[in-house]
């Protein structure tokens, strides 16, 4: 959560939001975060982990519907059946 409030500059339509980290793919930066502010509702981040601020529209992100697996099923790097993702930030 820390890289992701890094990298978002003032003017990201993210910017100022509270998040908590749901699933990290480890093949690739996504990032799934659940944004706290208002009702909970789920965003897809590409985070850069440059740890600085990024230029707009990085870091780039995708509202997800609920419920999302059928499109984390889609990602690049799928989620099988067997996968534990329970404590993963």
């Amino acid at each position: 959560m820390a890289e992701l409030v890094a990298e978002l500059p003032p003017g990201h339509p993210l910017h100022g939001h509270e998040f908590i980290p749901t699933i990290r793919c480890d093949g690739c930066d996504a990032v799934v975060f659940s944004v706290e502010t208002g009702p909970p509702w789920f965003v897809l981040v590409h985070l850069t982990w440059s740890r600085t601020a990024e230029r707009v529209p990085w870091p780039m992100f995708r509202p997800l519907p609920v419920p999302f697996t059928a499109v984390l099923a889609g990602h690049d790097h799928q989620i099988r059946e067997d996968d534990d993702l329970r404590g993963r930030p």
